[in-house]
């Protein structure tokens, strides 16, 4: 069911309870006098005792004033039904979460996004039973937890919240233990755009559970506690070691990693600065023998040619089923390191304008697909049946050039 645009909506219970109480799905946008309806004594949300879905859309009165229309309405009516999904959008004014919040006891999903004046979750905190958390463009936001995270909540999502310091805000007088705060159950966890975030957990620990971290321009994080501003990510061998379960990572910085988790299976590297530090890890690329996908995008302008001449054998996974390289501004060939990754399926080689030249022995035989895009020399050479490459790649079932 949609409600959208009604101005003066007449929704009282008495003749429409027997049709509200099959209501599954709700959708509500832009009513903007649909609480003060909803707070006479034939409002009609008591009845919605199949409501499992509600998406609140706009600037309507139903979420303007958080203390009243809304916590009102979710502390009350909501309570009689068995809601799972919750999703607010676009509403302004909204700018704390209501106490009621947590009573959803069968709340799974929390969607929230370009609410711009949310400041703050319930101190009294998420409902235990959540396990989606998706936040998107709240620049306003500065923690999601008061104290702690829902022990069950499995995923987390954060796009574009300028103000965000901590996913748990920590307080001084507050006596927890170190592993109290934080969800024992986080298997992906994603933030990007948030430029004052300083830690992602407590204390410096991170989420063991973790089977996914992606992390972009988030320029003041830091992954161990420190007490000193160094506006880099840092990340302990010890942090490390305990990611047991993280098999995808993504990040677009480098700089304080020692080494990466053993276990992992895909590593996406972004706006990499320098790629020595990359070969000179503790434990090094070569060492990740789940490795099934990497890419490397990086603005080097020391790096010629990848990987890098001498040891080429020792620098990558053999593991390795799809490789990608981008962003490159003077590499110019592809060293015959590509040539020892002999499970080699998927290459992809993006924005390297000086790009050149492959190894005189061609590419791995096992390579089934080949993708060139804005290269323009290597693309020029591997033309079918004209470039100087062709020969050494025509084995290659698909090809894309763009």
């Amino acid at each position: 069911m949609r409600l959208s645009n009604i101005l003066e909506p007449r929704l009282g219970a008495r003749g429409l309870t027997k049709g509200l109480s099959k209501i599954k799905e709700l959708e509500i946008s832009g009513c903007e006098e649909l609480t003060s309806s909803l707070e006479k004594e034939d409002r009609c949300f008591p009845h919605l005792i199949s409501l499992v879905r509600l998406v609140i859309e706009g600037n309507s009165a139903l979420v303007e004033d958080l203390g009243k229309e809304l916590e009102g309405l979710l502390q009350v009516p909501i309570l009689a039904c068995k809601l799972e999904y919750l999703e607010i959008n676009n509403c302004e004014r909204l700018s704390k979460l209501p106490k009621g919040l947590r009573q959803l006891s069968f709340l799974q999903e929390l969607h929230i996004s370009h609410c711009s004046s949310l400041v703050s979750f319930p101190d009294v905190g998420l409902p235990p039973s959540l396990k989606v958390l998706e936040i998107h463009y709240c620049p306003s936001l500065t923690y999601i937890a008061k104290y702690q995270i829902p022990q069950n909540l499995k995923r987390i999502e954060i796009w574009e919240c300028g103000s965000l310091k901590s996913l748990v805000e920590e307080e001084k007088e507050l006596v927890v233990s170190c592993s109290s705060s934080f969800s024992v159950s986080l298997e992906h966890l994603e933030v990007h755009g948030c430029p004052s975030l300083t830690s992602l957990s407590p204390r410096g620990q991170l989420y063991r559970a973790l089977k996914h971290l992606e992390i972009y321009a988030c320029e003041g994080l830091e992954l161990i506690a420190s007490d000193r501003d160094c506006g880099k990510l840092e990340v302990s061998p010890e942090d490390i070691r305990n990611l047991t379960s993280l098999k995808e990572l993504e990040i677009d910085c480098l700089e304080g990693l020692t080494s990466f988790p053993s276990n992992l299976t895909s590593l996406e590297i972004s706006k990499l600065k320098s790629c020595k530090r990359l070969w000179e890890l503790e434990w090094g690329l070569h060492k990740l023998t789940s490795l099934k996908y990497l890419s490397i995008k990086s603005e080097d302008p020391d790096v010629l040619s990848f990987p890098p001449d001498g040891k080429e054998e020792m620098l990558l996974p053999k593991s390795l089923t799809a490789l990608t390289i981008g962003w490159f501004p003077n590499l110019k060939k592809l060293s015959n390191g590509i040539q020892f990754l002999t499970s080699l399926q998927t290459l992809s080689l993006k924005d390297c304008p000086k790009l050149a030249s492959i190894p005189e022995e061609g590419l791995p035989l096992s390579l089934g697909q080949l993708s060139i895009v804005r290269c323009p020399l290597l693309k020029e050479r591997c033309q079918p049946g004209k470039g100087r490459y062709w020969p050494k790649i025509s084995h290659i079932p698909h090809h894309t050039w763009l």
